[in-house]
């Protein structure tokens, strides 16, 4: 029997994604901000949810990875889309 290698979408769809919904994936790794401490003050949401283009308009979900190092990075998560809106001053 020849064995299958499982990749990202399988994984996700055994977790209920469902792989036929539009989504995008994200690789998170910026010179200027540091994404583990983002991570650790639960300010990740924010910095990805500011965009200065319309990036996610399209999309059901963002499949999110952070960098690690060259070409590598580790998943951290699933989130769902739930509307877009213009942002303000205050934002």
């Amino acid at each position: 029997m020849e064995q299958q290698e499982l990749g990202i979408l399988d994984l996700l769809k055994i977790r209920g994604l469902d792989v036929t919904a539009k989504a995008k994936m994200l690789r998170h790794q910026h010179q200027k901000y540091d994404i583990g401490e983002m991570i650790r003050s639960d300010w990740l949401s924010v910095y990805q949810g500011h965009q200065s283009e319309p990036k996610f308009r399209d999309c059901e979900y963002i499949i999110v990875f952070i960098g690690d190092g060259g070409t590598r990075a580790r998943f951290h998560g699933v989130y769902e889309i739930l509307g877009e809106r213009m942002a303000t001053p205050e934002d």
